[in-house]
C-alpha cells in the first residue's frame, strides 16, 4: 500500500513540475511578447561574414503588434504570425510567413532583447536554427540588429491629422445604409446647424444642415464622414464616369483588413467592383493586396484596398 501511495506521490508531483513549467514558459512568452511591440528599424545585417550596406540597411523596419509582424524593405512587404519560445537560452523565435514572397515559410531564429536593442539569428538556408549570435563567414547565419523606433515628440500645427469629410447626397437614408453596411463605417451621434450660422459662416445661403455622422475606428482618429440632405435645393450632380471626368477631390481611399470579406459585403448588397475589380496592385506596390472600386448611391467613387486570400 505504501508502494502504491508513493507512486501516485510521486505521479501527482511530476505533473505539477510539467504545469508550473508550462507556466513560466507562458510567463516569459508573454514579457518578451510585450518587449517587442512597436516599430524595429535596421541598424546593421551580415550574411556570412558580409555586411550589408548602410544605404540597404536602413530601408528595413518591421512593426509589432501582438504576435503579428509587418516587414517592410523598400517596396517589398510581408506579414506574419511571431510564435516564441522565450524559456530556452538562447530565447527563440518562429517566424511564420502568411503574406509575401516566402508565404508559408517558416524561418527558425534566436533572439536576444535588451531595452531597445534586438539581435536577431537565423541561417540563411534556414536548415535548422543557430545556436549562438554569429555572423561570421562559414557558419551560413545572417546576423541582423535592430533598435526601437521612439514616436518623435514633435510640435505640430495641428490638433488632429485625421480629415473629416462632408457630402451631400440625394437621399440621406440610402447613403447612410450603403456605408454602413457595404463599407462598415459605423453611425455616431447626429448634429444640427442653424440657417442662421450656415450663412454666415459662408456654408449655404441661409439653408439649415441636419447631418448624420459615421466614424471609421475608434476614438479621437477616427475618420468621420459627415452625410447631408438638401431635399428643398437642386444641387448639381458631380460627372463620376471615370477619374478624370472633373476636377475636384475624386474618390475615397478606405484599407480594409481582408479583400475578400469586403468584397462579400458589396456582392451582399447586390453590387458588383467596376472594370476587372478586384485587381492586384501593381509591380512596385505592396505585393498580396488588392483593390477595387465601387460607387455610392450617388455614383460617388470608393475605393477599397486590403490583403487578399
Amino acid at each position: 500500500m505504501k508502494s502504491y501511495v508513493a507512486k501516485w506521490q510521486v505521479a501527482i508531483a511530476a505533473v505539477a513540475v510539467c504545469f508550473i513549467g508550462a507556466d513560466a514558459k507562458e510567463d516569459a512568452n508573454q514579457k518578451d511578447i510585450q518587449k517587442w511591440q512597436g516599430t524595429w528599424q535596421a541598424t546593421s545585417m551580415i550574411t556570412d561574414g558580409t555586411a550589408s550596406p548602410a544605404d540597404a540597411v536602413k530601408k528595413m523596419q518591421f512593426t509589432v503588434k501582438g504576435t503579428d509582424y509587418h516587414f517592410q524593405n523598400g517596396s517589398f512587404q510581408e506579414r506574419g504570425v511571431y510564435r516564441f519560445n522565450a524559456a530556452k537560452t538562447p530565447s527563440e523565435l518562429d517566424i511564420v510567413v502568411g503574406e509575401g514572397m516566402d508565404k508559408g515559410k517558416t524561418w527558425l531564429v534566436i533572439y536576444e532583447i535588451s531595452g531597445d536593442r534586438l539581435t536577431i539569428c537565423l541561417e540563411k538556408a534556414n536548415t535548422k536554427r543557430p545556436r549562438s549570435f554569429d555572423g561570421k563567414a562559414g557558419t551560413g547565419n545572417v546576423l541582423e540588429v535592430w533598435e526601437r523606433v521612439r514616436p518623435a515628440e514633435v510640435k505640430s500645427d495641428f490638433a488632429r491629422t485625421t480629415i473629416d469629410l462632408g457630402m451631400l447626397v440625394t437621399n440621406l437614408d440610402k447613403s447612410v445604409k450603403f456605408y454602413t453596411d457595404v463599407i462598415g463605417f459605423k453611425e455616431g451621434a447626429p448634429f444640427s446647424v442653424p440657417a442662421e450660422y450656415c450663412a454666415d459662416a459662408g456654408l449655404t445661403d441661409k439653408q439649415p444642415l441636419s447631418i448624420r455622422t459615421l466614424k471609421l475606428g475608434e476614438g479621437d482618429t477616427a475618420t468621420t464622414l459627415k452625410l447631408m440632405e438638401l431635399p428643398q435645393v437642386s444641387p448639381k450632380k458631380t460627372d463620376n464616369a471615370f477619374l478624370h471626368s472633373q476636377l475636384g477631390f475624386r474618390y475615397l481611399t478606405i484599407f480594409v483588413a481582408d479583400a475578400d470579406t469586403a468584397l462579400g459585403r458589396v456582392q451582399k448588397a447586390g453590387l458588383k467592383p467596376l472594370g476587372k475589380g478586384p485587381m492586384p496592385l501593381p509591380p512596385g506596390l505592396p505585393a498580396g493586396m488588392a483593390l477595387m472600386v465601387i460607387r455610392d448611391p450617388d455614383g460617388n467613387l470608393i475605393e477599397l484596398i486590403g490583403p487578399k486570400r
